[in-house]
């Protein structure tokens, strides 16, 4: 009862923010757009009263799908469903001996084969690293075109400005087979994330903007870290960032109505010592059960959570705060958790070691969410029970011996038993080498239409794309497409 009265109060003060201070918005054509409607603006600042708020959420649907390549990746966000994403923004790759170094397009390309040969991330591409090897002003481009050769996941498109993304979708709408396949099925969710407190960019708004012109859905993302960017009071931090999110969604429906949506709220902490960010606080996880409470009474897909750590490298710490919050994100039916795989230092990088080993994670979570299956009457074991009552072990008996394989979960990477006189780090991280070299080798290119790799190399050709960008990018995939396995450990 409290948690609802909470959550109610919660709510309130969010409207009540909307309504007494407004959000600022950080685009003249957004704010005429607004006005035209009846939004009051009082010069960059928007104000929505409770009704205005209620007649445009009602109008973004409760779950919708996004539509892969390949239709068995298709996936629905939204009611009780828990969509997966790898680590996303990162800057720098974190190595196992806790150095760091700036990202290349080969750590890219390496961390898109890892996402497609697992089933447990869903979405692909986006900034999973920032590849530095690349010229600045077209990486938006080069990352997007790696993601549709390597890939057939649905994918995660970057925010940008108008001529950016606008050049993102019509890449994206050629690797589809055109326009009215991709408007009509959407492919991408764009990430659009607010800058607390209570202010959306330049760039969000035109981002927002293009995915309204093509129809793609939109992840709302308000990240204020209480006692920093927000107040220190979760109470008074999940309201804002209610607040900001709600903002953003009527926005986008004045924009597209019936556009789909996630009310992407990832509420953080702050260390009150430094003033940085921390993301692995157990105030995350805290917030994170009332922001997919709210998103569900909104009747909006909610998006937390995430194998999450203020760790610089992998370690205990980064174990016991990554599992902490994956699941809270899956305890609490996240629809979608970006940053499930990879994170360390508070967003700052990505390791290959905690992507690997962030995987098993997730899939240990969902076992022991699952259902105890009792079909039938000898999935209680009552007949083998009376037979092996005597001999006292169960090891040998054929009920054992059927299922063994099928009914226990076996780690890839974690260390069970004795060590055969090694050390416990040099096992652990030989499972993480051989799991990581497997998944590589195993990797071929999925396939996609030839006229479509070259309607798509001549658009990036007129948009600016260095040539010696494209022919890095074509030459992997060649290799990818046709090398064997050896081959593949030497890329």
């Amino acid at each position: 009862m409290a948690f609802d009265v909470n959550i109610d109060r919660i709510h309130r003060s969010a409207l009540r923010i909307l309504d007494e201070i407004g959000i600022a918005l950080y685009h003249p054509q957004i704010i005429d757009t607004l006005s035209g409607f009846g939004i009051r603006v009082v010069g960059n600042r928007a104000f929505f009263n409770a009704a205005q708020v209620e007649q445009w959420l009602a109008k973004a649907p409760a779950e919708f799908t996004l539509h892969a390549r390949n239709p068995t990746k298709s996936v629905t966000i939204g009611g009780d469903n828990t969509v997966c994403s790898s680590g996303y923004g990162c800057a720098t790759v974190i190595n196992r001996d806790g150095s760091r170094r700036e990202g290349t397009l080969s750590d890219y390309l390496n961390f898109l084969r890892l996402v497609h040969q697992t089933p447990n991330l869903q979405l692909n591409g986006g900034i999973l690293i920032q590849p530095r090897d690349t010229p600045p002003q077209t990486s938006h481009l080069s990352i997007l075109y790696s993601a549709l050769r390597f890939s057939v996941e649905c994918l995660v498109c970057q925010p940008g400005s108008e001529s950016e993304v606008t050049r993102l979708m019509e890449l994206m709408s050629i690797a589809s087979g055109g326009l009215e396949p991709f408007m009509s099925t959407p492919k991408t969710i764009a990430f659009i994330s607010t800058i607390s407190p209570l202010k959306i960019d330049q760039m969000a708004l035109e981002t927002m903007l293009v995915s309204a012109r093509y129809r793609q859905p939109m992840l709302i993302s308000p990240a204020p870290a209480a006692g920093t960017t927000g107040p220190i009071n979760l109470a008074g931090n999940l309201a804002m960032a209610t607040a900001e999110a709600l903002a953003a969604i009527v926005i986008a429906q004045i924009l597209a109505p019936g556009i789909p949506m996630v009310m992407g709220i990832n509420c953080t902490g702050a260390d009150m010592r430094t003033g940085n960010i921390s993301i692995g606080t157990p105030a995350l996880a805290l917030q994170l059960r009332y922001n997919t409470a709210l998103a569900r009474r909104y009747g909006i897909p909610s998006r937390g959570g995430g194998a999450l750590t203020d760790a610089q490298i992998v370690s205990a710490q980064s174990g016991y705060e990554s599992m902490l919050n994956l699941m809270a994100g899956f305890e609490n039916r996240v629809n979608l958790m970006v940053h499930s795989a990879g994170i360390l230092d508070s967003f700052a990088g990505i390791s290959y070691d905690k992507f690997l080993m962030d995987l098993e994670m997730i899939e240990m979570v969902k076992y022991a969410r699952d259902e105890i299956r009792i079909d039938t009457e000898a999935d209680l074991s009552f007949e083998t029970l009376r037979d092996c009552a005597q001999s006292g072990q169960f090891l040998t008996a054929p009920e054992t011996l059927q299922r063994c394989r099928s009914h226990s979960w076996i780690p890839r990477i974690g260390v069970r038993g004795a060590f055969g006189g090694q050390a416990y780090e040099a096992v652990l991280m030989k499972g993480i080498d051989k799991t990581m070299a497997a998944m590589l080798a195993d990797y071929r290119l999925p396939p996609l239409p030839t006229e479509r790799v070259a309607a798509m190399r001549d658009y990036l050709r007129d948009c600016g794309l260095d040539e010696q960008t494209l022919a890095a990018i074509d030459e992997a995939a060649a290799l990818h497409a046709t090398a064997d396995s050896n081959a593949f450990r030497a890329a």
